[in-house]
């Protein structure tokens, strides 16, 4: 949703609750309003499935594609560290560095780039298979790395697919919150009816009615995540527990909090492949705050094969 879409759906959040909350002999005395108060809370309810799928749908597959393209580098790597040490015993200069790509390079590279690489490495080793036994290729090795090269494969449409569906649910979020404001319209027509009757409920009605803008202070935070070759990192996830707020990182690396208060906070970057990193940072009211960091990449974490 829009900063301005948000600022309406929260008008008309207050509205709903208001309205709820007045006495039925206030709006008995308007004919119709309870009905067209009713087809408005239908809407504004579509308003928030919408934006809930929205927000659901593409962090999930994003999710699970990331996990899927680790599991597909470890088994490859388990692959090519071996056939790389076959190259370096038959002084075979072109093998080892055609297959000289790194952890690095094969969580952070676009995703076919990665994929490509993958099953490059993959058609070596089954034409390589009877020369590697001695270097602890096997058939069961180069299946798992198949399977896993396959999986990712299936993932990489499917968040473009999100994307298509996000759109589909920006323009229902777009069409409800327009019937929800037509709607409104109506009602206001019938609260005026009550300006001198029930000059109290008409106050409350409009003042309950103005929209709030909010999104109008200055970036409190932003920066750039990189790993330690220099290379951006995508869907890093950027957090402040103590504030309960988070963020991805985009395809370019950077992220951006609004409307932190004043304060020193820890903020945590995680993502699969990489250390854990929390920094320390001092929020100035009404100053931004710039912060580039580097992740390194966790050697330790298990291979699959």
């Amino acid at each position: 949703m829009t900063t301005r879409q948000l600022n309406k759906r929260s008008m008309f959040l207050v509205m709903q609750a208001f309205l709820k909350d007045t006495p039925s002999s206030i709006l008995v005395q308007m004919p119709q309003f309870e009905a067209v108060f009713d087809a408005f809370q239908v809407e504004l309810a579509r308003v928030g499935d919408s934006s809930e799928r929205q927000l659901g749908n593409l962090t999930g597959l994003r999710k699970m594609k990331e996990q899927e393209r680790v599991l597909m580098a470890d088994a490859c790597l388990a692959v090519t560290s071996r056939i790389r040490a076959f190259a370096t015993a038959g002084d075979d200069h072109s093998l080892f560095v055609e297959l000289n790509g790194t952890r690095s390079f094969l969580l952070v590279r676009s995703d076919f780039k990665v994929l490509d690489y993958c099953s490059m490495v993959h058609a070596k080793g089954v034409e390589l298979l009877g020369l590697l036994t001695d270097y602890g290729v096997t058939q069961d090795m180069l299946d798992l790395l198949a399977s896993r090269i396959e999986a990712f494969s299936d993932l990489i449409p499917q968040p473009r697919s999100a994307i298509v569906e996000r759109k589909q649910h920006t323009r229902k979020i777009a069409e409800a919150m327009g019937r929800c404001s037509a709607l409104m319209g109506v009602m206001d027509i019938y609260v005026r009816m009550l300006e001198f009757d029930e000059p109290k409920f008409f106050a409350l009605y409009f003042y309950c009615r103005k929209i709030v803008r909010t999104g109008s202070r200055k970036l409190s935070l932003r920066g750039v995540v990189r790993d330690e070759q220099g290379v951006v990192v995508s869907g890093v996830r950027v957090s402040i527990a103590s504030l309960g707020v988070e963020t991805l990182t985009t395809e370019r690396g950077s992220y951006r909090f609004k409307h932190l208060p004043a304060g020193v906070y820890p903020v945590v970057f995680e993502r699969d492949g990489y250390l854990r990193l929390t920094v320390p940072v001092a929020i100035v009211a009404n100053q931004r705050k710039d912060l580039e960091v580097v992740l390194v990449v966790d050697s330790t974490m298990k291979r699959v094969g």
